[in-house]
């Protein structure tokens, strides 16, 4: 009967610890702002005409957890509304006595950030160990991982070409590239990408580079290989320049020898970074498209495009057609903007990045809303980096002010969206207008909310 009574005590508190496990996951999930802290001022009593006191409550803050909205990094004030019942007034006086003392951690909704509303009792705990272990638990768990080279790596544990590139044994990956194909390499775990020429020339031989980031124990490590595409042999060639003028017989396709998938690796070298000045004279090339030509002296034309961006645009996706000067072209808008929501379509979101570097506003603006429409959750830190840069804003000076205050709202809302924050002045009193001050405070909303894997 006593091992009975035992085990239906172990029951009765495994699920009770269960039960506490999953309201603390309910309130760290239904929670906009988590910090530890505690309480230092609480204002007088401001009495509204539904019989309910308003209470300002300052809180000091010692850590931030979670933030999906701004706050203030040391002081955070709390709109807190009691009940103005006598016995109440007193109760809330005694837990601010008592929420002044030790560590404690808040679970704080929106509405107690910028409007009057209660505040429950499991929304304020002791700060533990092991709450404080659980909010890093979940917080780890819904953070946005963001990897831009994402590729599927099929070779297996054993892959002799992933080990010599991890133990830079560049003899063995040369034999490896001299005697394999060069496709698909970028399925080895060890090959992060693959960058390869734009254009062959399409005569015998043509020759191409292809630019490689390998991941190596010490390290990222750059190389190239250059390759012969196509052969064209020729022998004996007075045979038939013999057989032609005596004979007027036409015998030189049986004196050569020519193959056009032929593949002939000419030169390999590592630890040189070949692709920096390819992408620096992209980069140059993709800021022309983007800027009006009417701008160029104006602005100039080297746009403060991120190299990354470019790279991942040139490894990730085909190319990049855009460029029509709408001084000449009546119909300029109506193509951007076709062009847009073709990329959008075909989820090319580096080069709807790339749009959303345009000069132009409306066309940014345009580009961003594409952006949020699809989830592209990997423009995060590009969206962040116009945020820092300015972008080329108000470049344009022939536009209206309001079409720059436009686009940085979009820039917010698109932000918003893909981090599951709520910054914008539609979502908080006081959120971000469409000016790059305002849109700065949000900036550690939003990069709290992610981070990049290499």
């Amino acid at each position: 009967m006593k091992k009975f009574g035992l085990l239906i005590f172990l029951v009765f508190t495994l699920l009770q610890a269960l039960a506490q496990t999953s309201a603390i996951e309910a309130t760290i999930n239904a929670s906009d702002v988590i910090i530890s802290g505690k309480v230092i001022d609480c204002s007088a009593a401001m009495i509204d005409d539904l019989g309910t006191n308003n209470y300002i409550v300052t809180l000091d803050v010692d850590s931030i957890y979670l933030r999906n909205t701004f706050v203030q990094q040391q002081h955070i004030q709390l709109f807190w509304k009691v009940n103005g019942y006598e016995n109440e007034t007193a109760a809330f006086q005694k837990k601010i006595q008592m929420y002044k003392q030790g560590k404690w951690v808040f679970f704080i909704n929106r509405i107690q950030l910028y409007s009057s509303a209660q505040m429950n009792e499991d929304q304020i705990q002791v700060l533990t160990p092991e709450i404080e272990a659980k909010i890093n638990a979940i917080k780890q768990t819904n953070l946005i991982r963001i990897n831009n080279y994402a590729q599927n790596k099929t070779c297996p544990e054993s892959c002799k070409f992933c080990k010599a590139i991890s133990q830079e044994r560049w003899h063995r990956v040369k034999r490896y590239f001299k005697h394999k194909t060069i496709y698909p390499l970028t399925a080895h775990r060890n090959v992060k990408w693959a960058l390869p020429d734009h254009d062959i020339i399409l005569t015998l031989p043509s020759f191409m580079t292809i630019r490689y980031m390998f991941n190596t124990s010490n390290g990222q490590v750059p190389a190239y290989a250059r390759y012969q595409v196509g052969y064209y042999h020729s022998f004996a060639s007075w045979i038939p320049w013999t057989l032609h003028k005596l004979f007027h017989i036409q015998a030189y396709r049986y004196f050569h020898f020519e193959n056009t998938n032929k593949l002939i690796l000419r030169k390999f070298n590592v630890k040189q970074d070949a692709a920096t000045s390819y992408i620096s004279a992209y980069q140059q090339s993709i800021a022309r498209m983007l800027t009006d030509s009417s701008l160029i002296k104006v602005y100039g034309p080297n746009m403060p495009i991120p190299a990354e961006l470019v790279l991942l645009h040139l490894v990730s996706e085909s190319e990049f057609r855009f460029y029509l000067d709408y001084q000449s072209m009546p119909d300029y808008a109506q193509r951007a903007y076709q062009y847009i929501d073709d990329l959008k379509n075909k989820d090319q979101i580096y080069t709807l990045c790339l749009m959303a570097f345009h000069t132009n506003p409306d066309f940014g603006r345009y580009a961003l809303k594409a952006l949020a429409d699809i989830r592209a959750i990997n423009t995060i830190p590009f969206l962040i980096q116009i945020a820092e840069q300015g972008r080329p804003a108000y470049a344009n000076s022939d536009l209206s002010i309001d079409a720059h205050e436009h686009y940085w709202q979009q820039l917010s809302r698109t932000l918003d969206e893909l981090t599951g924050c709520y910054t914008y002045a539609h979502h908080v009193p006081f959120g971000v207008s469409g000016n790059l001050t305002a849109i700065a405070f949000s900036l550690p909303v939003w990069k709290s909310k992610y981070v990049v894997l290499n």
